[in-house]
């Protein structure tokens, strides 16, 4: 009998733990997943997204779907994101407009720090500082000399306020005025540029190439703080004359605050494991990014780093928030 009642008790209570545990949750993604891009189709940052879209449908056996929602420098679809349900199926690919906005405008609906968590950084662009071939300049020291003999008679083009700023650090750090010439995208400041209406900016790398290569623009220097694999001659700003100059165009992705941490885990997990792959690697490559991967903590602290930077770049240049 005493055999039998421990019998009878241990499957009640296994019958109990089963009933306590229920079901075994599935593992994210559970559906498709919501890959917002907030800017225009066709740019460096949407043929990004559509790289990694793919990849990671491939490797979590989920649709990742791209859907851009462009407009206000980026703050339209990064504002939608912020405020969509933090369950991992509405991320953000964001690229250097994001550290910018916190300070140059006025009306963003949403706290950059505090309303979004990086999953990881993704990559960067390098840019190259280029002059129309007219400009009477072959180097950076060419051209700061040409600046200061002739005050704000140079007109540098910009696409967004996160073009302008880097431009604007290289006229302080080298002591001269140029004047900007904003263009509502990155293709109609190429343009007048080629046309010579401009005579200088940077320009990502790999939109610039094929018009260095046909003369059509003169490159000068690398903005960021190592040499281009696609012009490994060319020197660095820094290098070429303005110690200590870095910029460039990076780009990560985003989830909403309060995004479970198993899920940015699993993203995080997945992106780097991408990010490293040879093959893909190649792929980022040849449409001219360079991948990165970081840890979701690593990408908050370099965001909140960039934040300051280009605040600072701002503030000395007198730019306000509009």
């Amino acid at each position: 009998m005493k055999k039998i009642a421990s019998r009878l008790a241990c499957c009640s209570l296994a019958l109990g733990l089963a009933w306590t545990a229920g079901p075994a949750r599935a593992e994210y993604p559970e559906k498709p997943v919501r890959l917002v891009v907030p800017y225009t189709p066709a740019g460096g940052t949407d043929v990004l997204a559509r790289l990694l879209a793919e990849r990671l449908t491939q490797d979590l056996g989920q649709t990742f779907v791209v859907e851009n929602r462009a407009g206000a420098d980026g703050m339209i679809g990064t504002g939608f994101v912020a405020q969509s349900p933090a369950d991992g199926y509405t991320l953000a690919l964001v690229s250097s407009s994001h550290a910018v906005n916190p300070t140059l405008n006025k009306n963003i609906s949403f706290d950059t720090m505090k309303d979004l968590r990086c999953i990881t950084q993704t990559a960067v662009q390098q840019i190259i500082l280029v002059s129309h071939p007219d400009l009477p300049v072959r180097s950076v020291a060419e051209l700061i000399d040409y600046g200061k003999k002739h005050p704000e008679a140079l007109y540098f083009a910009s696409s967004s306020k996160a073009s302008q700023l880097p431009m604007e650090l290289f006229a302080a750090m080298a002591g001269m005025k140029m004047t900007n010439v904003p263009y509502k995208g990155s293709g109609p400041a190429l343009t007048d540029m080629i046309a010579g209406r401009v005579q200088t900016g940077f320009i990502a790398a790999a939109s610039a190439m094929p018009f260095i290569e046909s003369a059509k623009l003169r490159a000068l220097a690398i903005g960021d703080d190592s040499r281009s694999s696609l012009m490994p001659d060319l020197p660095t700003v820094a290098e070429a004359g303005v110690p200590g100059f870095q910029a460039n165009l990076w780009s990560g992705i985003f989830a909403p605050a309060a995004t479970p941490k198993p899920v940015i885990e699993r993203l995080n997990q997945a992106l780097v494991r991408i990010m490293q792959d040879p093959a893909f690697r190649k792929t980022m490559q040849q449409h001219g990014f360079e991948p990165k991967g970081s840890a979701p903590a690593q990408c908050d602290a370099f965001v909140a780093g960039e934040i300051r930077k280009w605040a600072d770049v701002a503030a000395a240049a007198g730019i306000q928030a509009e």
